[in-house]
Parts: C-alpha cells; sequence; structure tokens
C-alpha cells in the first residue's frame, strides 16, 4: 500500500503542456497540436477540499481548420480558472466561471464575431451564440473540463491509497459525444531511483458493458456509410512522475479509438514542471512560431 499525500506548496509551478489530436472519419482529416505554458497554484479551502488556480500565460495552437483558431481565442479568454477539488484532487467544481462570462459578454464577444464574420457571419453567429450558452450553464461549462484532456491530468484524484498493483473499471466521460468509453485500467504504483513516487497505466475496452450499438450507429451518422461492422480498438496508456511535495512532475497521457478504417480518435498530452527561465524562452518561441503553419 503506498499513500500519495499533496504536501504544502507556497509557490506557483510552472508547466510546459503540449497536447495533440487527431480524428479521421470517413475520407475527412482534422488535427491540431496545442502547445501552453501554464502557471498552477493550490491552497486549503475552508471545508478541507482543495482550490486550484490555473493561469495561462502563453499559448501556441496549430490546427487544420477555423475551429482551431477559436479554439485558441477561448483559451485565451479562459486564461484565469479556479478549480475546486475534493481532498483527493478530484475536479468538482469551476469557481469563477460568472467572471469568464462577465469578461466575454463586456468585451470579447463582439470582437470574436468581428474577427470570424469574414469566414462567414452564418458561423461565426452560431459559434458565437454556442460559446454563450456554454458559459452561461454551469453545467455544461463543468462538463467541458472533464474527459481525457490536459485538465485531467492534473485533477483526476491522485492524493489517495494506492495497492501497488490493482486493477479497476474506469470511464471516460462523454468521449463519444453523449456517452462514455468504458475501460478497465492496469495500475502500476511504485517509486523509480530518485525516490520519485510514479504511476503507470494501461487500459483495454470494457467489453462488457461498451455499448457496441450505439457505437456502429455513430459511425454511421458520421460517415454515411450504412452497411458497416465496426468492432472499436482501443489503446491506452498514462505515465506519471510526482515531485518531492507529490505534485505532478511530468505526465504523458495517450488514448487512440479506431474501427474498420472509417473512424480513427487518437489524443494525446504531455506535461512538464519548467523553471522562471523556461518559461521566458518558451514564450518567445511561440511568438516566433505564431503564424507558422505546420499543416
Amino acid at each position: 500500500m503506498m499513500n500519495i499525500e499533496l504536501k504544502k506548496i507556497t509557490k506557483p509551478i510552472f508547466y510546459h503542456c503540449v497536447s495533440a489530436n487527431r480524428t479521421i472519419v470517413g475520407s475527412k482529416k482534422i488535427e491540431f497540436i496545442s502547445d501552453k505554458i501554464i502557471e498552477l497554484s493550490v491552497k486549503d479551502d475552508i471545508d478541507s477540499n482543495l482550490i486550484f488556480t490555473y493561469k495561462l500565460l502563453a499559448c501556441n495552437l496549430k490546427g487544420s481548420g477555423i475551429i482551431h483558431q477559436w479554439a485558441e481565442d477561448v483559451e485565451n479568454l479562459q486564461d484565469k480558472i479556479v478549480f475546486k477539488t475534493d481532498k483527493t484532487g478530484k475536479l468538482i467544481s469551476i469557481e469563477n466561471r460568472i467572471n469568464i462570462l462577465a469578461k466575454w459578454t463586456s468585451s470579447i464577444k463582439l470582437k470574436m464575431w468581428n474577427k470570424y464574420k469574414k469566414y462567414g457571419e452564418e458561423g461565426a453567429e452560431m459559434m458565437v451564440q454556442q460559446t454563450t450558452e456554454l458559459l452561461r450553464n454551469e453545467e455544461m461549462f463543468f462538463k467541458s473540463f472533464v474527459g481525457f484532456n490536459l485538465y485531467y491530468i492534473f485533477f483526476q484524484g491522485h492524493y489517495k491509497n494506492y495497492s501497488s498493483i490493482e486493477k479497476f473499471d474506469f470511464k471516460i466521460k462523454n468521449y463519444f459525444g453523449n456517452y462514455d468509453l468504458p475501460i478497465v485500467i492496469q495500475n502500476e504504483i511504485f517509486e523509480n531511483e530518485h525516490l520519485n513516487i510514479c504511476i503507470k497505466r494501461k487500459g483495454t475496452l470494457n467489453k462488457e458493458i461498451f455499448e457496441q450499438n450505439k457505437f456502429i450507429s455513430m459511425i454511421k451518422k458520421l460517415t454515411g456509410v450504412i452497411d458497416i461492422n465496426a468492432s472499436l480498438n482501443v489503446e491506452h496508456e498514462e505515465n506519471y512522475v510526482f515531485d518531492k511535495n507529490n505534485f505532478i512532475k511530468s505526465a504523458e497521457t495517450f488514448l487512440k479509438t479506431d474501427a474498420a478504417n472509417m473512424y480513427a480518435l487518437a489524443s494525446a498530452h504531455s506535461v512538464n514542471i519548467i523553471d522562471e527561465y523556461d518559461v521566458e524562452n518558451l514564450t518567445l518561441q511561440f511568438a516566433e512560431t505564431k503564424n507558422v503553419d505546420v499543416f
């Protein structure tokens, strides 16, 4: 048995975060790479929960569509997020949604409309309306942070007791839009040669509860191909290294699902602690490569 307990942290921690995603549906391919520099700090709340303050210091997103430009602008809208978790570090709520909504309504909303209407007023209006609805709806806004994303690395509830090797059922929320991806995870926890606690996970599809019929129906709708029999393949791996305070020092996560040469979705995320010197250098690099198209 091993316990990971978050120790008192008085200074913010800086991270370099990289996310990559590739989606293939039929003949269509969408992909993006996101580079971020973030500052993360934590404090105890009065009800024994934890409050994490996330600050986006720099962001550089390269994508294959206009929606990715929009996503980067929304990232900058959410340049400060206050996360509330339980004592294990599992996400409970977003504490400053109202502040983000006010920022959007007072100035950003009009700027986004003026920027994106050149691509089509109908599309710009739809994106503005959907973003407004998302920020107004507390439950919907919270769900946008839940799933196999960068926030999952930090806020899945690391701070608890573990067996050295264990197996458990897990669901990746809203992976297929309105329903979840059930997997069985093999979990191993140990200390490396530097006495850092490490966690390694591998997942396989939980075929007993996976809703195969719903998945096939989704693929048919996405591809327009009626005569299809798609069995889902899943590749899943996570690796975490914790520092002396049991804050994440580095982490890598990978998840790929594919079926019948008609559908494939792969996403990978990595985070690494950096110092203030690295923050400055990476920020300059982001600025220099801002207009370089990688696709």
